[in-house]
């Protein structure tokens, strides 16, 4: 999972009830450079919704590291090892594994569009325009647009 999307997510912590990332995303998320977003996931680590388990013992784990990064393949092998509601991943390549083993899968797209049903955001767009000044995020203007229009803001 990306700061990006545990940020999102904090953002309906309403509609969330907890989120477990492995050790191996815990260390991905200590290099978050920006302050917000460190401050929020510390901030819910100490709240105990967002809590930091063990990496499982699955052999699927070594399977899944054949294709993605340790992050990633940690994060699908509990999600199936602990049967998750919902698997919060962004990077193409793990959501394609992911939809493969049966999981359910969002991103951060899909969160900010849960948050503006909730009410927690006006505009889809203003959400999308902050996140193209960060370098560590990309969504094409092709999936932004069908974003939009899908979501009524076209």
């Amino acid at each position: 999972m990306s700061g990006r999307a545990l940020t999102c997510s904090i953002l309906i912590r309403s509609s969330i009830r907890r989120i477990l990332i492995p050790r191996a995303v815990d260390k991905e998320l200590t290099k978050l450079m920006q302050v917000a977003p460190s401050q929020a996931i510390q901030k819910a680590k100490s709240e105990g919704w967002l809590e930091v388990v063990d990496e499982v013992r699955s052999p699927l784990i070594r399977l899944f590291e054949e294709q993605l990064d340790p992050g990633e393949a940690s994060a699908i092998a509990v999600a199936l090892e602990r049967s998750a509601d919902l698997l919060l991943i962004d990077e193409a390549d793990g959501r394609e594994v992911a939809t493969v083993a049966w999981l359910r899968v969002r991103g951060v797209l899909g969160i900010l569009r849960l948050a503006k049903e909730a009410g927690e955001l006006s505009s889809l767009r203003d959400e999308l325009r902050k996140l193209r000044d960060d370098p560590h995020f990309f969504v094409s203007p092709r999936l932004t647009e069908r974003f939009l229009a899908a979501s009524g803001e076209d």
